[in-house]
C-alpha cells in the first residue's frame, strides 16, 4: 500500500485531504477538549515501520495551550520532524521524541518517562530505532474521543501493524484494544501481543507487563550490553 502521507507539508491546516470529512464531522460533534487540532502535524505513527517493538495507542495528545492556539516549546521543530517522519526520512532517531534535541518538550518528557526502563537497559537511540508507536487516529486532541468515521489515511497505519504481525514483532496494545482488533482483526489471535496490567498506565515496565517484560526487552536488546545514551 502506498504511503498517503508522502509529500505532506507543514501548513496552518494540516489535515490530509482524504481525512477532511472525518475530521470535520468529528469536530462538529464534540466539545473543545475532544476536538482534533489542525495546526499540529499529524502523527499516525512515529518511528521506523520495520521496528522490532510496536506500541499501539489512541491519538497524540495536546496541551491546554495547543487548544488555545499557543505554541508550546519546540513546536516548530516537532512539526518539522513529524513531517520528516511521515515521509520515512529520519535515520538517526526515527522515533524522534527520543532525540536529545527535543529535551524539555512535552513529547520528549512523556516518552522518556514511559520508556525509561528500556532506555536504561539499552539507550535512547536504540529505543528510537527499534520502537514504533502507532495511533488509532493521527490528529492531536487534549482528550480522547473516538471519531464516528475513521480517517481514511489510517488504512496505511493498519497495514504497518499487519506487516509487523507477519514479521513477528512484539506488539503492545496500550489503548483502544477493541478498536485495534476491529481494524486489524489479525491482532486478536496474534501470540506476541501484550497488554499492560493497568490500562491507564502507559509505562513499559516490569511491573506493568509482568512476565512479558523480558520478551519486550529482548525484542530491542543490544545483546545484554548497555550502551551510553
Amino acid at each position: 500500500m502506498k504511503n498517503p502521507w508522502l509529500n505532506f507539508n507543514i501548513s496552518g491546516d494540516m489535515v490530509h485531504q482524504l481525512d477532511r470529512d472525518s475530521f470535520s464531522l468529528h469536530n462538529a460533534s464534540v466539545v473543545a477538549d475532544y476536538k482534533f487540532l489542525p495546526q499540529l502535524a499529524p502523527e499516525p505513527w512515529i518511528g521506523d515501520p520495520e521496528a522490532k517493538l510496536l506500541v499501539l495507542l489512541a491519538n497524540p495528545g495536546a496541551t491546554r495551550g495547543d487548544v488555545l492556539g499557543k505554541k508550546q516549546e519546540g513546536a516548530d521543530l516537532i512539526n518539522q520532524l513529524s513531517i520528516a517522519n511521515l515521509n520515512h526520512s529520519i535515520k538517526d532517531y526515527p522515533h524522534f521524541f527520543f532525540n536529545p534535541i527535543l529535551e524539555g518538550t512535552d513529547g520528549h518528557t512523556w516518552y522518556k518517562k514511559r520508556f525509561g526502563h528500556l532506555i536504561e537497559a539499552t539507550s535512547a537511540q536504540n529505543v528510537s530505532k527499534k520502537v514504533l508507536s502507532c495511533e488509532l487516529v493521527p490528529y492531536h486532541s487534549f482528550s480522547w474521543k473516538k471519531p464516528r468515521v475513521m480517517p481514511p489515511t489510517q488504512s496505511y497505519t493498519f497495514e504497518i501493524v499487519r506487516n509487523a504481525i507477519e514479521r513477528g514483532a512484539v506488539i503492545l496494545i496500550g489503548r483502544g484494544k477493541a478498536d485495534w482488533f476491529k481494524n486489524v482483526p489479525e491482532l486478536s489471535k496474534y501470540k506476541r501481543y501484550f497488554q499492560p496490567a493497568s490500562a491507564q498506565c502507559a509505562y513499559i515496565s516490569p511491573k506493568n507487563y509482568g512476565k512479558n517484560y523480558r520478551e519486550i526487552l529482548s525484542s530491542i536488546s543490544l545483546g545484554g550490553q548497555r550502551k551510553n545514551s
